[in-house]
């Protein structure tokens, strides 16, 4: 089991300072900088503070990373989506001026440039439905890692 250790000075630190149900800018980077070098599933995330925090403080720390991650993976999941049928269709059109150029007689050069087009377009959009949505595949997997990790609270006792 991989483990984030966050410490935490302020209650205040943990949210945006303009939407309190989300949590800071900060504190998402740091979250993905640490998740990006988990290899493991299992991910728990340790929260330090160094005073107790009320069980309503607590859920609502545990709601806010939940939700921060979750929407991040469906916002992720609809570009995904949303780009593959732009590739599909680009596609379908490379190969429509393929067929166009074969059926039709025009000059030797127009003929030239759209199988030229056609094989761009072809390929481009080949080259986008493959290789591309690897880099989203791994930002959408970590997301829901975090989201579905398992989030503990520890009280740091100072030593004076």
């Amino acid at each position: 089991m991989e483990e984030i250790n966050i410490f935490i000075d302020n209650f205040d630190d943990i949210f945006n300072q303009f939407d309190k149900s989300d949590i800071s800018d900060e504190l998402a980077l740091f979250i993905e900088n640490r998740c990006s070098r988990i290899k493991k599933n299992e991910l728990v995330i340790y929260i330090h503070t160094k005073i107790e925090l009320k069980s309503t403080d607590k859920e609502l720390i545990v709601d806010a990373i939940r939700q921060h991650y979750g929407l991040e993976t469906k916002y992720n999941l609809i570009e995904s989506n949303r780009r593959k049928i732009a590739n599909m269709l680009l596609i379908i059109a490379g190969v429509l001026i393929i067929l166009l150029k074969n059926l039709t007689t025009l000059f030797d050069t127009v003929l030239d440039i759209l199988d030229i087009i056609g094989c761009f377009i072809i390929c481009e959009s080949a080259y986008n439905l493959i290789f591309t949505d690897n880099e989203e595949d791994i930002k959408r997997d970590r997301s829901k890692k975090i989201s579905n990790s398992l989030i503990k609270f520890k009280v740091e006792v100072e030593n004076e």
